[in-house]
């Protein structure tokens, strides 16, 4: 059978006590400090993600992350469809612009 020591810490001397707790209170002071600026930036940024959903509800109708989400890609998905119609529309243009040109050039050549 073992057995296990049991040690206490050995005695400080007056200026070394004085010392520690000089140190545990600046290290108690500084912890306190930290505290309240996190507790600041909590609030702080709970208030700004409270703004940031309700401008979400209104604009989109929902704070729901996924389903802004599947918006996000819906409208992508429409942003594409459109550009390639876009695309579409402005090269039917060039087609047609290029008969009317040919035919220009075909009444020139003729009154020529």
């Amino acid at each position: 059978m073992t057995t296990q020591s049991i040690t206490t810490p050995k005695a400080m001397s007056e200026k070394e006590a004085i010392d520690k707790l000089q140190q545990l209170k600046e290290k108690e002071r500084t912890l306190n400090e930290k505290l309240i600026r996190m507790k600041a930036e909590s609030s702080s940024v709970s208030k700004e993600l409270d703004a940031l959903k309700a401008d979400a509800r209104a604009e989109f109708g929902t704070d729901n992350l996924e389903e802004l989400r599947a918006l996000y890609r819906k409208n992508m998905e429409e942003n594409s469809a459109s550009i390639i119609q876009f695309s579409k529309g402005l090269e039917d243009i060039e087609l047609i612009l290029g008969h009317v040109e040919s035919q220009l050039k075909e009444l020139d050549q003729q009154g020529a």
